[in-house]
């Protein structure tokens, strides 16, 4: 029993989420474990473990198809690429399988693609008298053949109750203590433990919200339960008694949770060969505390406080199945029914009845109902069919109200987008216009946030010239803002910090300076009776400026980013080999700083062609009244603000020791030019700049300029958004888009602060002339890569190693958590409450909830992402290849792959097949002068378009 539960453990492990507490929310694909099968394959065994929907709903296809967000050349392409044609014999009727399920997908609204839907149908007799409208012309023919509608109905029904209503439900049946004790004596098992268990997995996993901790917590959660069983009054209820003592006896035995939880397996009477069914069912029934658990015990350097307590997810499950198990035994109790030491599930035996299931009987016969009604198959046909006929009109009612169709639907509604994207950029190539002689340059992070002010910045003043670099920088640090007690990793969430990082004041007379930094510490009396009487003076005063913040959110936004803040400095220079903070080097040796910055820039094809003033912008997001304020943050950075890599990245590069090393490596940045260092607030679209105070003189007018010009493509940038935003009307002007911002980043009542990835769907991998000028919605993550400096290919094998996962598990989450939001994602954030400073939960006792919000998915278009190399198919291939986890995403197809060959921009996209040549679909690119033309009155999402400023003409 001991081998075959910790085998169930393993399983349960790869599938419950693996979500970080809220301060260090990062996005992740929630079926990681399932990379190494095929997507499809992945998609639907992860639906049947958890219960979830593996694709979008019938209704949603159908809805994209009739606004034309799906054409009839999508679905024709994906039926010939994916279904044989092979002919299929049914009653009365011959007809190619690609038509066939070409015409169940097309087929009316009947309930074929959801049988509850169709159940509810039918039971209100909506075709009693007329079938629906929609059908297919030689089907309805067939059909009014047969007789009135009223009588061809209820004949089709009636038979196909006949040959239908004895086929075997399909539908996975959880091997939980739950499911027998709900059959046997009626009973909610699940309302009857849990709402005890998640009290005390609270309590207990809290690490600082609470003012009183729980008790012996260090002894773990199992051992501290059981001192809770052992002297609360649990004897009050069902099973009380019972508990009571076996937590007594458990303590003086001193048996773990493993132990425990063989034991209980025992006692319910768990067969060895369902073990692994049982314990992975029983944890996903709270997957998000039994996901915290086992984050928490394997990182918790993750938490946002070092009062973490012994996280063990066998425990959980020993105190579950100790409560599952009283429970039962107080029901059983409570019908004079002895139990002793027969195995539970025996003793459930003897209660079990047969009921009828009309719901079951629906889900059985409605499918097949509706597929023989969407082909024009009559009752006739079907009573005097053969059985083979019958066999093959069973495998295509499973396939309709199965995956099948949906996955069709799901291929075709990719398929549109990447045709529209694939053919801009096509048509783009010989429109493109590198910038010539830059006065200015920015590197901004990959995100795909930051594509609409890079293109606005570039509108502004084509001498701007941008690149796109993760937003750390490459510089991997815990770091400390000033006035801050508590440090955080600001490096990817696969990392850990190399170095440490603080940022202090500066002194009176020192000339190194800034205009950023994080507000001075409060001060105040240390003595307890003073601070106690000046906190409830204070207390009356802080009614005024929230009322303000309340009532006025825009000015109260405008104010705050209005306010001079303390001029700082960063550690950055490590004098002393020994000095050392939070456990980590404090600052970096310059040796250091030039090997980072040297790949960084030569990561990008940016070692060459320096213009006078460089920027490098990190980026992070202001919001109040959020939880998941990391997962709007730089997902380079872990959820934080990546404001201090790019100042440290900005302040190494100007250091002429530093640059007298990257010269060694045949990198020459000249005096003249300056880096400066900046963050992107991606919520109110402000660009804030760091130690302006060292640019020098000869670079002021230039700084000017700058800021002028960051100002008037933050309007442009917050003009685009609000278009996505239904508290903006469509005509809102530039200037006040950007006030709108503003204020929703302030609002307390604003559940949408930004919308932060929505709608992502592509990543980039190339030179920025195969984008300048190509309006791409806020769609792509941009990622600056110079294939003609990469003759080997290897500065492309370690950038697709770093930002194919990220790119991909940014979209997935997005993907699944629009797909079924209940399962995957978080649910509506409006009655949500932070519980134990690590998640949220709907109202006062729920599941931990993981995934994403509503409000930051509703807007979403699930497709996977769309990864287009500047190279060509054989040099992609040959830079994935090192990296086994990108492999899997790639051969599996969890992301789609297309190249855009560095020389003629012909595009190549990877099919299941191979790489195909991607053939022009539509030879339209519309041309506009501005990005605003573009979105003009459209809030839904708009296909590629070039624009004139940034691009040149070309002869017919």
């Amino acid at each position: 029993m001991n081998v075959a539960l910790t085998t169930a453990l393993k399983a349960a492990t790869k599938i419950l989420p693996t979500q970080n507490p809220l301060t260090n929310f990062i996005h992740h694909n929630p079926l990681h474990s399932f990379e190494g099968l095929d997507f499809r394959v992945g998609v639907e065994s992860a639906a049947r473990l958890t219960g979830a929907r593996a694709w979008c709903t019938a209704a949603f296809y159908r809805d994209a198809y009739r606004v034309g967000r799906i054409l009839d050349r999508d679905v024709d392409d994906v039926i010939r690429r994916e279904v044989e044609p092979q002919p299929l014999r049914m009653p009365g009727l011959t007809m190619c399988r690609r038509e066939v399920l070409r015409l169940l997908m097309l087929a009316p609204e009947t309930g074929v693609h959801e049988p509850e839907a169709s159940a509810w149908i039918l039971r209100e007799q909506l075709y009693e008298k007329e079938l629906p409208v929609g059908l297919d012309r030689q089907s309805e023919e067939r059909l009014r053949l047969a007789g009135r509608p009223v009588h061809v109905l209820k004949a089709l029904w009636s038979a196909c109750t006949a040959v239908a209503s004895h086929d075997a439900d399909e539908t996975p049946v959880s091997k939980r203590l739950a499911v027998p004790v709900l059959a046997s004596l009626d009973m909610d098992l699940d309302g009857a433990v849990e709402p005890t268990l998640v009290r005390w997995a609270l309590a207990y996993l809290d690490v600082g919200q609470a003012v009183w901790s729980m008790p012996d917590r260090e002894n773990g959660f199992f051992a501290c339960t059981l001192g809770l069983l052992d002297t609360w009054g649990t004897r009050l209820r069902p099973g009380g008694v019972w508990l009571r003592e076996e937590a007594r006896r458990l303590r003086e035995e001193k048996v773990d949770g493993a132990a425990s939880v063989v034991e209980s397996l025992e006692d319910i009477g768990v067969d060895r060969s369902d073990v692994e069914a049982f314990v992975v069912d029983t944890l996903l029934r709270m997957p998000g505390f039994g996901g915290m658990f086992e984050r928490l015990d394997k990182r918790k350097d993750l938490a946002p406080t070092d009062s973490v307590p012994p996280a063990k997810l066998i425990d959980f499950l020993a105190v579950r199945l100790l409560l599952e198990r009283a429970a039962v035994r107080g029901a059983l109790e409570k019908l004079s029914t002895e139990v002793g030491s027969k195995p539970l599930l025996k003793v459930l035996q003897q209660f079990e009845t047969t009921r009828a299931d009309s719901h079951a009987s629906f889900r059985r016969i409605a499918p097949f109902f509706h597929v023989a009604l969407s082909l024009g198959i009559t009752a006739d046909a079907i009573e005097h069919a053969s059985t083979a006929e019958l066999a093959q009109l069973h495998a295509v009612s499973r396939e309709a109200s199965g995956n099948t169709t949906r996955w069709l639907w799901q291929l075709a509604y990719e398929r549109r987008y990447r045709m529209e994207l694939l053919d801009g950029l096509t048509l783009h190539h010989a429109h493109t216009v590198p910038a010539k002689d830059p006065h200015t340059q920015l590197i901004m992070c990959i995100d795909d946030r930051e594509e609409s002010f890079r293109r606005h910045l570039e509108e502004v003043d084509p001498g701007y010239e941008t690149f796109g670099y993760a937003g750390f920088y490459n510089v991997a640090i815990r770091f400390q803002g000033l006035g801050e007690t508590s440090t955080r990793a600001l490096c990817p969430g696969a990392m850990k910090p190399t170095h440490a990082m603080r940022e202090l004041p500066v002194s009176r007379g020192e000339t190194s300076a800034s205009s950023a930094g994080s507000p001075f510490a409060p001060q105040g009396a240390d003595s307890g009776l003073v601070r106690s009487a000046l906190e409830n003076m204070v207390g009356w005063v802080a009614l005024a400026p929230m009322a303000y913040r309340l009532l006025f959110p825009e000015w109260s936004g405008k104010n705050r980013r209005g306010r001079r803040k303390p001029p700082t400095k960063l550690t950055l220079l490590r004098t002393d080999d020994g000095e050392t903070a939070f456990g980590l080097p404090l600052g970096y040796t310059e040796e250091e700083m030039a090997k980072l910055v040297g790949e960084a820039l030569t990561s990008m094809g940016f070692d060459h062609d320096f213009a006078p003033l460089v920027v490098a912008c990190g980026h992070g997001s202001h919001n109040v009244n959020n939880p998941h304020a990391a997962g709007y943050n730089c997902g380079a950075c872990a959820g934080g603000n990546g404001g201090p890599n790019a100042r440290a990245f900005a302040a190494m590069c100007n250091r002429p020791g530093v640059r007298k090393l990257l010269a060694a490596q045949g990198i020459h940045i000249p005096e003249s030019t300056h880096f400066l260092g900046a963050v992107h607030e991606t919520a109110g679209d402000i660009v804030e700049l760091f130690d302006v105070d060292e640019v020098p003189e000869t670079h002021r007018k230039q700084l000017d300029r700058l800021r002028a010009d960051l100002l008037e493509t933050s309007r442009r940038d917050a003009h685009e958004r609000c278009r996505k935003f239904m508290s903006a009307p469509l005509d809102i002007t530039e200037a006040d888009s950007l006030d709108h911002v503003i204020g929703r980043t302030e609002d307390l009542a604003q559940a949408r602060p930004e919308y932060n990835h929505v709608t992502n769907s592509s990543c980039i991998v190339g030179r920025r002339t195969a984008t300048r000028g190509l309006f791409l919605d806020r769609r792509a993550f941009l990622v600056s890569y110079d294939p003609t400096s990469d003759p080997k290919s290897e500065k492309l094998s370690a950038l697709l190693a770093s930002v194919g996962p990220v790119g991909a598990g940014i979209n997935l989450e997005y993907f699944f958590s629009f797909v079924d939001n209940d399962v995957y994602g978080a649910g509506t954030k409006l009655p949500q409450n932070v519980v134990g400073l690590l998640s949220v939960m709907n109202g006062s006792a729920s599941d931990l909830r993981t995934g994403l919000v509503e409000q930051m998915i509703e807007i979403h278009e699930p497709m996977r992402l769309l990864l287009i190399i500047e190279a060509t198919p054989e040099t992609a291939q040959a830079a994935v290849a090192p990296h086994p986890g990108l492999v899997d995403l790639v051969e599996n197809r969890w992301v789609l792959v297309a190249t855009l060959d560095p020389d003629d921009g012909t595009i190549h996209f990877l099919h299941p097949t191979g790489f195909e040549k991607h053939e022009v679909e539509s030879a339209d690119l519309p041309a506009f002068q501005r990005s605003r033309d573009i979105i003009q009155n459209r809030r839904s999402c708009v296909r590629p378009a070039r624009v004139t400023t940034l691009t040149r003409e070309v002869a017919p």
